[in-house]
């Protein structure tokens, strides 16, 4: 079994997609790069892991709303390049209850999202992860993305 070395884990940074509006930070270990698809991946020395490893955020129902209603067409296509990805998710700031309880007032029913997700969940396999507000999204993705240099670049056991 491999040690960790906190100096090897400490190296790598998180590469944000420079077309994130209110993006999340994570202190000097952000590098601002656009992605081809999502909005966060690891940089380990010097190399962006974006083709491995990708989380989406998305930062209300609102939003969550138009990329299942209006932008949808955009939006499936971003979900096609996530597809190729192996570990991807998308991060909402939001708790799944609030698809519900904060319905952007239109025509697209909560019943309508649901089946969305469930279904780009099975088709595209992209998991969505409610992290209930920012603050728990933030540190969820980052543990995600420090995980993924823990035991897949780094390789520990």
């Amino acid at each position: 079994m491999k040690k960790i070395d906190k100096e090897k884990l400490d190296e790598f940074l998180i590469q944000v997609d420079n077309r994130e509006q209110v993006p999340w930070l994570f202190g000097n270990r952000t590098v601002f790069k656009s992605l081809p698809a999502g909005d966060y991946t690891v940089i380990y020395n010097d190399v962006s892991y974006q083709d491995k490893i990708v989380i989406e955020r998305k930062s209300s129902v609102s939003e969550l709303f138009q990329a299942t209603g209006r932008e949808r067409e955009r939006f499936v296509r971003e979900l096609e390049k996530l597809a190729v990805v192996k570990y991807k998710w998308i991060v909402c700031e939001f708790d799944y209850l609030a698809i519900v309880n904060e319905q952007p007032p239109g025509i697209l029913q909560p019943i309508a999202v649901y089946g969305s997700i469930l279904a780009w969940h099975v088709k595209f396999n992209v998991p969505f992860f409610f992290a209930g507000n920012r603050k728990n999204a933030r540190a969820s993705s980052y543990k995600l993305l420090e995980n993924y240099v823990k035991y897949k670049i780094l390789e520990l056991k």
